[in-house]
């Protein structure tokens, strides 16, 4: 059995840790495992470490030169490289040549690209590339300064802990991002190694080389457990590959306690508050259950772990801000002293988290204070559900009392009458849902009507309220009718200006689209990938529409034509599309006065096809239909300037990672959950 630095192991059934070399626990007696453990432990010579890949000035792939080595682990080398196509710096992530031997390695390091490159969230580690130069494998990423959370921690002073505010930031940051990558995949390997800190004081997790694909459980062998002994879980212990969100979970729990106290949890451990004083002591049971030995007795998944850390993060933000000159330079550690000590690899993505979006980057923000509040700010437009600690009643009342506010006579707008007759008939149908006896529907139908009274006047700057309802999408050859809730998206589409901002201001170096650096600035961008297009958009604190809102805003009201947004007969000029001579590529956003949605956004039917985040083959109406992955098929919709006209009803779709020339994007955000914010609308 290989071990970890510390020389000990846990047992699989009741978390304690004993000295190597021991058959039984020394706590509960079971039997100690007896499997092969790969452990991850940078700067541990081997056979074939003297073999260094690249060398200074090497040029790899006819592309990358090589700068520097920056990392050396077990198992293969990191350099800092640049690339002289995207002319930027990179980072070089390669796989000792004795190991390209061995299948399973080899599957996995390559399984490390596919995974991240699937992962389109703000705090989780992007990759580049990935290719073989000679019998090195390697991975390209991005290569941004900062250091480890584990380098933050032993640099600081003996005794010395992050401060409570910083610590549990980074923790949330984890969480944030294990809810998003949970989605795809099982990380299992959660360790302060993995979590990287920029200088900006972003929160990054890297490193899915020993992750599983959900949908590719096959790849982890039974015989083999992966990870880092003292952060696994007892049942990966057992056999890595079948873990759950529940694993990670117990990681998280250990790098709390870690972070918190300055130790590991072993044996049973003594509750955190007190090994440390500033531990609020209703830190500890949630330390706790997330460490429970038996799965179901932790926490089930990273959202509802964050939701338990929100009151004491908040309780902890209002008894003072903390320094941030002290918090700054703990994230920082070393920092100044070493200026070139880099991280790995980290993307913009997200988002989306996104979750995720979630998925908002705090890229300006100076300090985790002023990054914390600004995400703080944002978590309100991340849930499209009815806020929970409002009932139907509530919703009726608001309802009843912003509907008067809503004209429906002679002088209102088409769109105003529109509203008040939407808002009215979820009324009705709450009404009607109450007395059947199905309160949870009847809630559901309360919040759309409040939603459809309040909505225009909660619009963001640039963007335009869709309410709550039905629409129908033609699924093939079939049609069938998805339910949407009220929701905000842009006017028009992203223009090259607007992504020329993110890709300047976004960590990471990302690649200006031919749109951006040989087009009009307030055309729209295209040339950009699906996850690019996710990237930016949660760089504003948005994220891609699916295809069901998409169709709301494009033709979901009795009003509107399902064909053109004008009607159901096509208009020479009406939009930028192939048969109007006018244009060659992307005209300016809006131009086109009668390509207008019922509900006001401009270039629907030309100027530039969308990205949404609806995965191609996967039900059109299906709510639970999952993101987007890594070589995945995404549905696209809309009319462009290079096509003959396009009825809006009709659908298209493309791979992942396409850069087409003709496809962009455009951004939307959820309808808010706080109550108090609601309330000043009515």
């Amino acid at each position: 059995m290989e071990s970890g630095p510390m020389n000990k192991v846990k047992c699989s059934q009741c978390g304690h840790v004993n000295p190597a070399g021991q058959s039984q626990c020394s706590q509960c007696g079971a039997a100690l495992p007896r499997v092969r453990v790969r452990v991850n432990t940078p700067g541990v010579n081997r056979p074939g470490m003297e073999q260094i890949a690249f060398q200074r000035g090497q040029v790899i792939a006819n592309r990358y030169t090589v700068l520097e080595m920056i990392g050396r682990g077990g198992m293969g080398c990191i350099f800092k490289a640049h690339d002289n196509v995207l002319k930027e710096e990179i980072a070089l992530k390669t796989l000792l040549p004795q190991f390209a031997k061995d299948k399973l390695v080899v599957e996995r390091f390559y399984n490390e690209a596919r995974i991240a490159r699937s992962l389109s969230f703000p705090k989780i580690t992007r990759v580049h590339d990935i290719g073989m130069a000679g019998n090195v494998l390697y991975i390209s990423m991005e290569y941004i300064k900062g250091q480890s959370l584990r380098a933050m921690l032993d640099n600081l002073p003996e005794g010395k802990r992050l401060p409570i505010t910083t610590s549990l930031f980074v923790i949330d940051s984890l969480l944030e991002a294990l809810e998003y990558a949970h989605q795809y995949t099982i990380h299992r390997d959660i360790k302060p190694e993995n979590i990287m800190i920029t200088e900006q004081g972003q929160v990054k997790l890297m490193d899915f080389g020993i992750s599983k694909l959900v949908s590719h459980p096959q790849l982890t062998g039974t015989s083999v457990v992966m990870g880092t002994p003292h952060y696994m879980s007892p049942e990966q212990l057992r056999d890595s590959a079948k873990v759950d969100a529940r694993s990670d979970v117990y990681s998280v729990g250990v790098v709390m306690y870690e972070v918190l106290t300055g130790n590991l949890p072993t044996g049973v451990p003594r509750p955190a508050s007190q090994l440390m004083s500033e531990v609020p002591s209703s830190l500890d049971p949630i330390i706790m259950r997330c460490m429970e030995p038996k799965p179901d007795n932790r926490y089930p998944n990273a959202t509802e772990l964050r939701e338990a850390l929100k009151p004491i993060r908040d309780l902890v933000r209002r008894e003072g801000p903390p320094d941030l000159s002290t918090s700054f330079d703990a994230l920082r550690g070393d920092a100044k002293a070493k200026p070139d000590a880099p991280t790995v690899a980290v993307p913009k993505y997200r988002g989306l988290g996104i979750a995720l979006v979630i998925m908002i980057l705090g890229l300006v923000a100076v300090g985790l204070y002023g990054i914390e509040t600004q995400r703080a700010g944002a978590n309100e437009t991340t849930i499209t559900g009815a806020p929970a600690e409002a009932g139907y009643a509530q919703f009726i009342r608001w309802a009843e009392q912003a509907r008067e506010r809503i004209p429906s006579g002679d002088n209102a707008s088409e769109r105003e009458r529109a509203l008040h007759r939407i808002g009215q008939r979820w009324l009705t149908e709450a009404a009607e849902a109450a007395d059947a006896g199905d309160d949870e529907r009847a809630r559901l139908c309360a919040w759309y009507a409040l939603q459809s009274f309040t909505g225009p006047r909660m619009e963001p700057s640039g963007m335009v309220f869709v309410p709550p309802g039905r629409v129908s999408i033609l699924d093939g050859s079939n049609s069938c009718e998805a339910e949407a809730p009220g929701f905000f998206i842009d006017r028009y589409e992203l223009t090259n200006e607007k992504y020329r901002a993110f890709a300047q201001e976004a960590q990471g170096d990302w690649p200006m689209p031919v749109s951006v650096t040989n087009g009009d600035l307030l055309a729209p961008v295209t040339s950009v990938t699906f996850y690019e297009a996710l990237a930016c958009a949660a760089h504003y604190g948005k994220t891609l529409p699916t295809e069901a809102q998409w169709a709301r805003a494009a033709y979901g009201a009795a009003e509107a034509s399902e064909v053109y947004p004008w009607g159901s007969e096509w208009e020479d000029g009406a939009a930028n599309t192939a048969s109007d001579d006018n244009h060659a590529g992307p005209a300016p956003v809006g131009a086109y006065e009668a390509d207008v949605s019922f509900w006001g956004c401009y270039d629907i039917a030309g100027n530039a096809t969308e990205w949404t985040r609806t995965t191609a083959g996967s039900s059109a109406c299906d709510p639970e239909a999952p993101m987007p992955g890594f070589g995945d098929a995404v549905i696209l919709r809309g009319g462009n300037y290079a096509a003959q006209p396009v009825a809006l009803m009709r659908r298209a779709n493309a791979p992942f990672g396409e850069r087409l020339p003709h496809v962009g994007f455009r951004c939307v955000q959820p309808f808010p959950t706080d109550l108090a914010r609601i309330q000043a609308a009515l």
